[in-house]
């Protein structure tokens, strides 16, 4: 019996751990963006979806391996360093952008 309800007590223990170790790795993944200029790795092209602080939100229509069309939200870091071609933006405007591998807006329009 004792053995039984040790068991439980560390797949619990286990299972709020991982639960956890979830949840941060989830904090540290939107947290990751660069936040300095650095080599242009892709451009996005969409819609502006949300603005948090500094960290843009841009929907951006992709086409998958199937030939459809599907949606994907992209989160950019926009710093003093981006430059902004066309003025300071606003939820709903067209967006694009060349960005780095680690999410930094080098430059919007």
């Amino acid at each position: 019996m004792k053995a039984k309800l040790m068991g439980v007590a560390i797949r619990a223990v286990v299972t709020m751990a991982f639960g956890v170790s979830m949840v941060s790795a989830e904090t540290a993944i939107v947290a990751k963006l660069d936040q300095k200029p650095g080599p242009a790795y892709q451009m996005i092209q969409g819609k502006l979806a949300q603005i948090d602080g500094n960290t843009y939100v841009v929907e951006q229509a992709v086409d998958n391996y199937r030939g459809e069309t599907v949606t994907e939200e992209v989160r950019v870091y926009v710093g003093k360093e981006t430059k902004r071609l066309t003025g300071n933006k606003k939820v709903g405007d067209k967006i694009r952008g060349e960005v780095t591998k680690g999410g930094f807006a080098n430059a919007i329009q």
